[in-house]
């Protein structure tokens, strides 16, 4: 019984005694034996277990919304990286075109 620390087993035995001396042999059966053992002052094993259990749940919700944070934090950053480098590719075509433009009137100015 978990519940309460004991524990329950079911048995069978089969034995022959020789009696060597008067040659005499004598069988015995138990077909069922069913026996409960608990110990009073002993270490209940299932209550323990039980309250690991809640203690190791509370932490598991605790990771988990730690978890969850982290992957928003790295979302947002993933983000704002993502809209920098637009903003940077977007400067630097604004750049080319500039660029080519001076160099055109340049050309131009030489011819």
């Amino acid at each position: 019984m978990p519940f309460t620390g004991g524990e329950i087993s079911l048995t069978n035995s089969i034995a022959m005694n020789n009696d060597l001396q008067n040659k005499i042999t004598n069988y015995s059966s138990n077909w069922v034996s069913l026996t409960y053992s608990q110990t009073i002052n002993g270490f209940n094993q299932y209550k323990w277990d039980k309250r690991k259990y809640i203690y190791t749940r509370k932490l598991d919700e605790i990771n988990h919304k730690k978890d969850i944070a982290k992957l928003k934090t790295e979302a947002a950053q993933l983000f704002f990286d993502g809209y920098i480098l637009q903003k940077k590719i977007e400067l630097t075509k604004n750049n080319i075109v500039k660029t080519q433009s001076l160099l055109s009137q340049i050309e131009e100015k030489r011819n």
